[in-house]
C-alpha cells in the first residue's frame, strides 16, 4: 500500500486476518455447537471484511474517504456487539450469543420473504405486462412460496434487532467498559472508538474534497485496525484462546501504535 495507509498498520491488519483465517479453518473443519463461538466468529469476520475493504479503498489516494467512513461504522458496530457478548460469562454469555445467532437467521428469512412479497405484489398487479417468457414460471414459483407469516417475522425481527443496535449494546452510560474486559481490551480504546463512530456520521456525508482536508487518513486507518483487532480478540476469547501469543503480539502492536508520532514524521 502507498503512504495513505501506514505500512505498520497494514502489517497489523494482515497479521490479524491471518490468525482469524487460521481459527476459521479450524472451526470450518470441526464446527463448534457453541453460540458464543458462532456469534463472535460472524462478527469478527464482518469487522475484518469491512476493515479490509476500507483500507483497500484508502490505498488509492484518488478515492474519497466517505465510503471508508461508512465501512468503519459497520466495523465498530461489529466489535461493539462482540464485546457485548464476551463481557458476559457462563449461561448469560451463551444466552446473549444465542439471541444474536437467532437474529442472523431471522434477518435472512425476513429479507428473503420481504423481497418475495414485493415480487408477488409486482407480478400479480393488473398493470403487470405478460410478455416475458419466464412470467408463468415466476408466477408458479411465487405461488409456492409462503409469505403468510411475514408480519409475524417482521415483528420478531424488529424486537430482537432493536436489542442489538449500536446504542443498545454499547450502553453509553457504562462506557468505557466493565473491568472484566481490561485484560482483553484497553477500556480507553472503547471510548476512543465510540467518539470516532459518532463523528463518522458527519464525515460520511461531507464534501469529499473537504473531508480529505479535515481527516487524517492515518487516524482513520488506525481506528479501523483497532476495531478489527478487538473483534478478533472477542472471537479468540469465546474459543478460550485469549492468551494465544500471536493474538497478544498483534494487540500490543495495534494498541501501542503512536498516531501522533507517525504524523510528526511526515
Amino acid at each position: 500500500m502507498d503512504e495513505v495507509v501506514d505500512a505498520e498498520l497494514k502489517a497489523i491488519h494482515d497479521a490479524a486476518m491471518s490468525i482469524y483465517r487460521r481459527e476459521e479453518a479450524v472451526q470450518t473443519a470441526n464446527p463448534a455447537s457453541v453460540h458464543s463461538i458462532t456469534a463472535t466468529k460472524f462478527l469478527a469476520k464482518q469487522a475484518q471484511l469491512m476493515a479490509d475493504s476500507a483500507l483497500l479503498l484508502m490505498a488509492d489516494a484518488r478515492q474519497p474517504l466517505n465510503v471508508p467512513f461508512a465501512l468503519f461504522q459497520t466495523c465498530v458496530e461489529a466489535q461493539a456487539r462482540a464485546i457485548h457478548i464476551i463481557t458476559a460469562t457462563g449461561a448469560k454469555r451463551e444466552a446473549f450469543a444465542g439471541e444474536f445467532v437467532k437474529l442472523i437467521q431471522i434477518r435472512h428469512e425476513y429479507y428473503t420473504k420481504c423481497a418475495t412479497q414485493l415480487e408477488k405484489d409486482r407480478t400479480f398487479a393488473e398493470s403487470q405486462p405478460c410478455d416475458r417468457q419466464d412470467f408463468d414460471v415466476m408466477k408458479s414459483y411465487l405461488r409456492r412460496t409462503d409469505t403468510s407469516n411475514l408480519a409475524k417475522i417482521r415483528k420478531l425481527y424488529d424486537k430482537i434487532s432493536f436489542k442489538w443496535n449500536y446504542d443498545a449494546v454499547t450502553k453509553q452510560d457504562q462506557l468505557p467498559g466493565p473491568a472484566s474486559l481490561n485484560h482483553l481490551v484497553a477500556p480507553p480504546l472503547q471510548l476512543e472508538l465510540h467518539l470516532a463512530y459518532l463523528r463518522s456520521f458527519s464525515f460520511m456525508h461531507s464534501d469529499p474534497a473537504a473531508l480529505k482536508r479535515l481527516v487524517n487518513p492515518v487516524i482513520l486507518a488506525h481506528k479501523l485496525v483497532l476495531a478489527e483487532v478487538i473483534s478478533i480478540t472477542c472471537f479468540f476469547a469465546a474459543l478460550g484462546k485469549e492468551d494465544d501469543q500471536d493474538l497478544i503480539n498483534i494487540k500490543m502492536r495495534a494498541f501501542r501504535f503512536d498516531v501522533n508520532k507517525k504524523n510528526a514524521s511526515k
